[in-house]
């Protein structure tokens, strides 16, 4: 299983299927919906995903959705270690 690195924006597009997410990246987040690769998440981006909600820049519903994918038990997607 390969393990990317996300930001703030490629998660986001992905989430809101927004085009500006490039082919590459939209292939690699939808293999890892699907079980094939781990998507390693810093804590920054879900810091600057909560400004952004707080800035009113951002749909709550997509934090949480990000927070849900996190919890998920064997899921995709993890918070990534400072180490």
């Amino acid at each position: 299983m390969s393990q990317y690195v996300t930001d703030t924006h490629s998660l986001y597009w992905h989430l809101t299927d927004d085009l500006r997410l490039s082919p590459t990246a939209r292939q690699v987040f939808c293999e890892a919906d699907t079980g094939q690769h781990l998507i390693l998440v810093p804590g920054i981006v879900l810091i600057e995903m909560v400004y952004l909600v707080e800035k009113g820049r951002l749909d709550a519903s997509r934090v949480d959705q990000v927070f849900d994918l996190l919890d998920t038990p064997g899921g995709s997607y993890t918070v990534a270690p400072l180490n």
